[in-house]
């Protein structure tokens, strides 16, 4: 019987791989999945724009990030960041329309509407996020070996991040890779590069994709 967490990681690489199938026939793989984005950004955003962002923040916390005692950190499988914050980020991001007048304002939110569409956001927000990765795989320099790491460094800490997680994996991967003298010369000596270069250069990616995003969604 697989672990919950490879589980979770299994079934997010199936789904990628699906999507990844769909744009191969494409001309310009890297456009369409650059438009498909696009699109998918348009409808997700016009949907959650329904909603007062506090408490539809408020209701996703409760729905994606589980309860637990004061002190204590959930560690589940479908427990993760990942889905709040970009949920988060689309409703805190003010949008284009709001400066046009002439646009026509939405009905009234009906009762238990926000719930049901927090009941029902979290497979559209692993899309979004899958294609996310998608664009980041085409836009990547194949002959960038340092760039390859980051994809995947950045993939494993968007599926399975919780609260606490980017302190841990730091921890972790340096204990790993560069306490060992070893094990920290044979990466430099193949890649260029030891585990703390390839942190940092994380660390640029990630705050790129959160720019990136908001220029996007503003």
């Amino acid at each position: 019987m697989f672990d919950p967490h490879a589980k979770v990681i299994i079934d997010s690489w199936a789904s990628l791989m699906v999507l990844m199938g769909k744009f191969h026939a494409s001309d310009d793989p890297a456009v369409a999945v650059g438009e498909a984005v696009d699109e998918a950004v348009d409808e997700f955003a016009s949907k959650v724009r329904r909603f007062d962002p506090i408490r539809l923040i408020e209701v996703a916390r409760l729905a994606f990030l589980p309860l637990v005692p004061a002190g204590m950190i959930p560690v589940t499988a479908d427990s993760s960041a990942a889905p709040l914050e970009l949920l988060a980020l689309t409703a805190l991001v003010p949008p284009q329309e709001a400066a046009d007048v002439t646009a026509s304002p939405q009905g009234p939110v009906a009762e238990q509407e926000m719930s049901h569409f927090v009941s029902t956001a979290r497979e559209e927000i692993d899309k979004l996020l899958h294609l996310a990765q998608l664009r980041s795989f085409a836009a990547a320099d194949p002959t960038d070996k340092l760039a390859l790491v980051s994809l995947l460094v950045q993939g494993g800490e968007v599926w399975m991040r919780n609260s606490s997680y980017p302190e841990m994996v730091e921890t972790t991967n340096r204990a790993l890779l560069d306490g060992d003298p070893e094990v920290r010369a044979a990466l430099v000596a193949e890649l260029g590069f030891d585990a703390s270069d390839a942190l940092g250069r994380v660390r640029k990616v990630v705050g790129a994709l959160v720019c990136s995003w908001c220029v996007v969604m503003s």
